[in-house]
This record gives C-alpha cells, structure tokens and sequence, in this order.
C-alpha cells in the first residue's frame, strides 16, 4: 500500500489516499492531477515527477501475476522473507510519510518563529515610541510650568519695585519736611524771615 497526496501552495492537503495499492498509484495521480492542476503529488512523501505523471496514459495496465509458493522448506523460508520484506516497506513508507510531515511542521513552526519575531519588533517599536511621546509631553509640561513660574516671578518682582518705590518716595518727603522745619527754625532764631517757594 501507498501514499498518494495532493498538496497545494500552503503545504496543505487537497486530496488523495492512503491505501492506494500499487497497481492503482499512476491511476490515482493522474486523476489527482488532472482534478489538482496546481497541486504538487507526493507519492510515500516524495513529489512524482511530471514526466512520470505524463506517461501514465501511455503505459498499459499492470498485470497482476499469481505467485504460488514452493511446497517445504521453501515455502516457509519464503514465506518469512516475504513478511520480511512487507514489515520493512511498511515501515520504510511510515518513516518517509512522518520524515515528510516533520519537514512540513518544521518549515510552518519557522514561519511561525519568524512571524512572532516581527510581532515583537513591532511591540517593541511601538513601546519605544510610546516613551517618546511620554517624554515629550512632560517636557511640555515641565515648559509650561516654568513659564507660569517665570510670569508669576516677573510680576512679583514688578510688585516689590513698585512697592520699594513708593517706600522711597514717602522717605524723600519726609526728609524734605524734616529740613525745611530746620531752616524755618534757623530763620525764627536768626530774626530773618525764611523765604517760601
């Protein structure tokens, strides 16, 4: 018994069989192909070649010879070669299908790596410039709390002026009250009249 499988561009299954008997397998995959035109056919896990697929038409139907065992000895020695010789292309077939199905999981499990690996680049760009763009706004924010503190120095600084201006200019009127009561007194003393601006 064979393998005979239709396997499109995606590496996923379409068609075929798994118990196809060997006298039926080039049957089977013209068929397949035929129904199949893009599909790749794999026989037991190995791609059939187009030049054996196109001489499936050409070539006759297999004849299906009897084999009769030699009586004796023989016989049972040919026999227990034969189940040999079964076991072992069972086997051979089963490890070429599951070698098969291996390589195929393997190329899916890369693209699958491959496609986390862009994902997390992309989480990661993102993440990046989300930092940015917090760094930014509180840099503005930090600008803008240092401009209303500058505003709110500058018009306190224009207060304490104006209010030590004031100070000074109350200061200036008494010191001129002060001297003009002095030379007012000098002038009484003196007998002179002190003259008024």
């Amino acid at each position: 018994m064979h393998t005979v499988l239709a396997v499109d561009g995606e590496n996923c299954v379409v068609g075929g069989r798994w118990d196809v008997p060997t006298a039926e397998v080039l049957t089977l995959v013209d068929t397949l192909r035929r129904t199949h035109a893009s599909a790749q056919i794999l026989v037991d896990g190995q791609v059939m070649p187009d030049q054996m697929v196109a001489s499936v038409s050409a070539t006759p139907a297999p004849v299906i010879r009897t084999i009769t065992a030699p009586d004796g000895d023989n016989a049972a020695n040919s026999g227990v070669e034969l189940a040999h010789h079964l076991l072992w292309e069972t086997y051979d077939r089963a490890a070429r299908v599951q070698a098969w199905m291996l390589e195929r999981a393997n190329v899916f499990t890369r693209d699958l790596l491959e496609n986390n690996r862009r994902l997390a680049d992309q989480a990661s760009l993102l993440q990046q410039r989300f930092q940015d763009a917090l760094q930014k706004v509180d840099l503005m924010e930090t600008e803008r709390k240092l401009m209303e503190n500058d505003a709110m120095a500058r018009r306190l600084s224009r207060h304490i002026i104006a209010q030590e201006r004031a100070e000074m200019a109350a200061a200036q009127e008494k010191d001129h009250g002060w001297i003009d009561d002095l030379l007012e007194g000098v002038a009484v003393v003196l007998g002179a009249p002190r003259s008024k601006n």
